[in-house]
């Protein structure tokens, strides 16, 4: 995954990691408003969150994406973050 988000966010991507059965990301609020992210998918399925993660302004959180995957394949992650606005991961 590359630390740009394809869609104007105030979600900045810093760091990844992926074993067989979770996706950590380390996401930034650049915003000024708190974030609350509900949804995640990975590669256009829904997959679960292990909890629903908050961040305030200029706070770094952690995305925990529960599933089974590959340790060095490529996924594009979408998070979904108050209600409906969706930040895209690649």
């Amino acid at each position: 995954m590359s630390n740009t988000p394809k869609a104007l966010t105030p979600l900045n991507l810093e760091e990844t990691s992926v074993n067989t059965t979770c996706i950590t990301a380390y996401v930034r609020n650049m915003g000024s408003v708190d974030i609350t992210i509900t949804k995640a998918y990975v590669d256009k399925q829904l997959h679960s969150l292990t909890q629903t993660v908050h961040i305030t302004p200029n706070s770094l959180g952690t995305v925990y994406i529960t599933g089974t995957y590959e340790k060095e394949a490529t996924y594009t992650v979408k998070l979904v973050y108050n209600k409906a606005t969706q930040c895209l991961l690649t």
